[in-house]
């Protein structure tokens, strides 16, 4: 008889774990400025296996050419700026259109040169990152 007092007991603490942890969201994804700056970093550090992450499998064949500049050279992005995104929607999901202003050192010049530029990035469903799917007029 006295295992018959702790099944009450027992039900209300697994009711109370459950929506305790019901209550609990999953991490929301980075912002696409965050993802942009994360991936410049990754440019600064030379290091594709950081930003593989931060892009489509597509970007990452046209950013990760072996004879591409950005992650082969010694340049080095000395600032950047971001704006607010622009949002489009298409029948894959969604558009975040992130401008970018940048200042890179290149290895033999004097001075620093600015570049201003675009990026795309996308998502499925409300809940995946953001990933970056194209640079330039998208």
């Amino acid at each position: 008889m006295q295992g018959i007092r702790w099944i009450p007991l027992i039900a209300i603490s697994v009711m109370l774990v459950g929506c305790a942890s019901a209550g609990k969201s999953a991490t929301p994804p980075e912002p696409p400025q965050r993802v942009v700056a994360a991936y410049f970093a990754a440019l600064n550090a030379h290091d594709k296996a950081q930003a593989r992450p931060l892009v489509t499998p597509g970007f990452a064949n046209y950013s990760f050419n072996p004879r591409d500049g950005w992650f082969n050279s010694r340049l080095k992005i000395t600032q950047l700026e971001t704006t607010r995104p622009r949002y489009t929607h298409s029948r894959y999901g969604s558009i975040a259109h992130v401008r970018t202003r940048l200042v890179v050192e290149f290895p033999l010049k004097q001075a620093p040169t600015q570049i201003s530029g675009q990026y795309c990035l996308e998502r499925k469903n409300v809940g995946d990152p953001w990933r970056i799917e194209a640079q330039g007029d998208c």
